[in-house]
């Protein structure tokens, strides 16, 4: 309440900004997503691997090795291409 005060806001405005924000993204995400699919934009596994290999430290490269860590990756750098052939438009 003192945060909100403080602001000057109520905790609807919060909530209501929070979700147009997360709706932006959503839609953002969609987008890329699209057009990555349209252009057939595609990672391969060693450009994955370079990413994982690139990490600061032993730990956090064996924190990316899963599955998960992988798609994610995956996708970040799928997202990522698809931002350089847009920005070369």
């Amino acid at each position: 309440d003192q945060y909100l005060q403080s602001i000057g806001k109520t905790s609807e405005q919060i909530r209501s900004e929070y979700q147009k924000q997360a709706e932006e993204t959503l839609k953002l995400e969609f987008i890329l997503g699209a057009i990555a699919d349209q252009e057939k934009i595609t990672v391969n596994d060693a450009e994955v691997e370079k990413m994982i290999q690139a990490a600061p430290d032993e730990k956090t490269r064996k924190n990316l090795e899963t599955p998960t860590q992988k798609a994610y990756l995956r996708q970040l750098l799928r997202k990522r291409q698809v931002i350089d052939r847009l920005s070369k438009l």
